[in-house]
């Protein structure tokens, strides 16, 4: 009896519900990703987004992550995390501080103060 393997599966679901020119562009996007403006954490976000599309080179990566013993995925993005986050406290330290995320500034205004 065959048993239906999960990328058996996906090949079979994209191939049947995903255009091959669809698929060749997403893929074409994941090969010339580059972070450039991004953070980490976006870039991370849109590459494991399209690396849907590369399951076959992510695969042969994997492979030969395994054979040279090298760093996971998660551990470079974790290092690389860790260094923007000291990159961007630098530069705040530098600069002074920035909008927080919320869109309010960080200095009080003499209200806060009373």
């Amino acid at each position: 009896m065959n048993r239906l393997t999960w990328d058996f599966f996906l090949e079979t679901f994209k191939n049947k519900f995903m255009g091959e020119q669809y698929m060749k562009a997403h893929k074409r996007e994941f090969i010339n990703l580059v972070q450039g403006e991004l953070s980490v954490i976006e870039y991370e976000a849109k590459f494991v987004r399209l690396s849907r599309y590369a399951t076959d080179m992510i695969s042969q990566e994997r492979d030969h992550s395994k054979a040279y013993d090298m760093t996971s995925f998660k551990e470079l993005v974790d290092n690389a995390k860790a260094i923007e986050e000291i990159r961007v406290e630098a530069l705040q330290t530098k600069t002074g501080p920035r909008k927080q995320v919320s869109g309010q500034s960080r200095k009080t205004s003499k209200r806060d103060h009373d």
